[in-house]
């Protein structure tokens, strides 16, 4: 895992590493800390997605917290997560915290993220000291009351919540006869808007990205075999494409692959 603080630093340092040939990570860890970040929910779900896809990597979020509370143990160790902190909807009580933690990590799996990694949920108030003061600067974020000799907190449920989960799966092309060194996916479920992908030949021959939404999802996808990205270079086409010349899709209830032959409509959908 590569941990990096905070989703606005994410891109330009992953940049800055892959272009120095640091690609030897298998995961995109992120801290997301909601005093510190302009993303909503809504708009880092749209973010893991796309760093999925940008980079070829898993994303997860490896540390965050949210306030049960706002009160504290001792004035003199104030608690770095504020008010600042709050989002609509999520007030700082034990009921904000589990539903602030279990809408995050339904936005991380809706993008195809692995999951949440919370921070720290035990550093409650003790004797010990830090340079600013005496106790704990997070027992507001714990996930154990300090006013009724610590408790578990219900935020702790986020856990075991009833989620719902990706399908993996993966989108290929086939072309017959000479192969390109790459063919380019426009997609609408990728978080890069218009922007391309680049796809390089697997060890079948075949294009392949592999993938994972939410099943039932409907996207809009189309190869093409060269740049520009056009009609005439476009890898699917007939009566299969919608107005914009997309194919259209909705993503199966079960892990599979889905292959597209180069020059037609055909596609066919084997379980993986």
């Amino acid at each position: 895992i590569i941990h990096i603080a905070q989703p606005e630093n994410v891109e330009g340092w992953l940049l800055a590493a892959t272009d120095a040939g640091v690609v030897d990570f298998d995961i995109i860890g992120i801290s997301y800390y909601t005093g510190w970040s302009d993303h909503s929910l809504r708009t880092l779900g749209n973010f893991i997605n796309q760093l999925r896809h940008r980079f070829g990597k898993e994303v997860m979020i490896v540390e965050t917290a949210y306030p049960w509370t706002l009160g504290s143990v001792r004035e003199s160790a104030t608690n770095i997560v504020d008010d600042t902190f709050l989002l609509d909807g999520y007030p700082a009580s034990p009921e904000g915290q589990l539903d602030f933690m279990v809408d995050l990590t339904q936005t991380v799996y809706d993008a195809g993220g692995l999951g949440v990694i919370y921070w720290e949920p035990a550093w409650v108030s003790t004797d010990c000291s830090t340079l600013w003061g005496q106790g704990s600067h997070w027992e507001n974020a714990t996930f154990f009351d300090f006013r009724n000799d610590d408790e578990v907190l219900e935020g702790i449920e986020f856990l075991q919540a009833d989620y719902m989960y990706p399908v993996d799966f993966s989108l290929s092309m086939i072309l017959e006869g000479e192969q390109p060194e790459t063919v380019f996916l426009r997609a609408d479920f990728t978080g890069m808007g218009r922007r391309l992908l680049s796809i390089p030949p697997a060890a079948d021959g075949r294009f392949v990205l592999n993938t994972r939404l939410p099943a039932g999802t409907e996207i809009h996808y189309q190869f093409f075999g060269a740049l520009p990205a056009n009609d005439d270079t476009a890898l699917i086409y007939g009566a299969c494409l919608d107005e914009e010349g997309m194919f259209v899709l909705t993503v199966p209830i079960t892990a599979s692959d889905i292959q597209h032959t180069a020059g037609t409509c055909d596609v066919a959908v084997h379980p993986s």
